[in-house]
C-alpha cells in the first residue's frame, strides 16, 4: 500500500501557515509538516510595527492560529525551532540541523527575508535594533519605552512606522535617508512628500541625502555619525534599510535564484515539485508581464493558499 503524499512546508511564517490551512480546508488528507526555525507560532508582522509595539494589542492577538489545539485537530505536525539545512531533490527530502530528514512529495519554500544589516563601523553595538521578528518588536518596545534620543536609518515603510511608534512613547527621532524623500522607491517624490510631512507635524525630524556612516559608543551607541560629517546623539539606533531574501536554503539546492526564488505565476519553481510564496518568491506576474518580488503582509496572506492549491 502506498505512503500518504506529504505535503512538508519550510517556514513557518503567515504564508507557511495560510498554505497549511488551506490544503486542510479545502480537502488534502495527506501528511502536512509545517517546519520554523523560531520557537513562535506561524504570526502576522504588520502588528510589529504597530499595535503589539505600542502595546495596544496582545501578544496572541498576533499569532495566525493561537494555540497547538488548531494544529493537533487539523493534522498539522508543527515543528518550532527546527532548522532546515538542506534539501535534497533527488530524494526528495529535507534536512535538519539534528541530523534528522523529512521526506516530502511536494515543497513549499516560505523562509521569508531578513533584515539588511548596517554595514558602518559601530554596527555592533548595545542598542542598534532591527524589526522583523516578535521578539525584535519586544525589544524595541522595551529601548522605546525608556526614551530619550532616537536616529532611525531609513526612511521607508518601517523606518516611517517606527518613527511614528517612538514618537508616541515621546522619544526625539530623526530619521537619516540617503534618497531625496521619504518612500521615494516606493511612491516616489509626491506621495513620499505627504508621509513626510505628516510625520513632521507628529515632530520627527529627516535628513534626506544623508546616510550613516558610523556609529559610535562603548558597549552601547552613543551617536550616528551621517555623511555630513555632523554626529547625531542617540541612546537608540533603529536600522530600517530594507531586507534580504532568505534563499540560500533553495541555492544551495541548485533551483533558480535571482532576488529570492524564481517563481512562475502558480509559484511553481524550477523544480516541478518544489514552490515559494511570500517575500522569498520571485513570482511571474501576469498584469506587468515580468517577475516582481514584493514585501508584502497581502502578498504572503494571498501566496500561501495559491501555493496550496497549485
Amino acid at each position: 500500500m502506498p505512503a500518504e503524499p506529504a505535503f512538508v512546508i519550510v517556514g513557518a511564517s503567515l504564508a507557511g501557515a495560510k498554505a497549511a490551512e488551506t490544503l486542510r480546508a479545502e480537502g488534502f488528507d495527506g501528511a502536512v509538516v509545517l517546519i520554523g526555525q523560531e520557537d513562535q507560532y506561524p504570526y502576522e508582522r504588520p502588528p510589529l510595527s504597530k499595535g503589539y509595539l505600542l502595546g495596544k494589542e496582545s501578544r496572541e492577538s498576533v499569532f495566525v492560529q493561537d494555540s497547538d489545539a488548531w494544529y493537533a485537530e487539523h493534522q498539522v505536525d508543527l515543528r518550532l525551532g527546527t532548522t532546515v539545512t538542506s534539501i535534497d531533490r533527488a530524494g526528495r527530502r529535507v534536512g535538519l540541523a539534528g541530523g534528522e530528514s523529512v521526506p516530502y512529495d511536494k515543497l513549499l519554500i516560505t523562509t521569508g527575508a531578513s533584515p539588511r544589516r548596517l554595514n558602518v563601523p559601530g554596527a555592533d553595538l548595545g542598542n542598534v535594533l532591527y524589526l522583523r521578528t516578535l521578539p525584535d518588536s519586544e525589544r524595541l518596545a522595551a529601548a522605546l519605552h525608556r526614551g530619550g534620543r532616537v536616529v532611525i536609518a531609513g526612511a521607508g515603510w518601517i523606518g516611517l512606522e517606527t518613527a511614528a511608534a517612538a514618537r508616541e512613547f515621546g522619544c526625539e527621532v530623526t530619521v537619516v535617508e540617503p534618497e531625496p524623500g521619504a518612500l521615494h522607491r516606493s511612491l516616489g517624490p509626491e506621495l513620499g512628500e505627504v508621509f513626510a510631512d505628516l510625520h513632521r507635524s507628529h515632530g520627527v525630524t529627516f535628513r534626506f541625502g544623508e546616510g550613516i556612516t558610523e556609529l559610535t559608543g562603548s558597549g552601547t551607541v552613543t551617536g550616528a555619525v551621517t555623511s555630513s560629517g555632523e554626529e547625531l546623539a542617540a541612546d537608540a539606533v533603529i536600522a530600517a534599510v530594507g531586507v534580504v531574501p532568505n534563499a540560500s536554503l533553495a541555492a544551495d539546492a541548485g533551483l533558480e535564484v535571482d532576488n529570492g526564488i524564481l517563481a512562475g505565476e502558480a509559484l511553481r519553481t524550477s523544480d516541478p515539485d518544489i514552490f515559494a510564496a511570500g517575500d522569498v518568491a520571485n513570482a511571474f506576474n501576469s498584469l506587468l508581464g515580468r517577475r516582481i518580488r514584493v514585501e508584502h503582509w497581502g502578498n504572503a496572506l494571498a501566496g500561501g493558499p495559491i501555493a496550496a492549491r497549485s
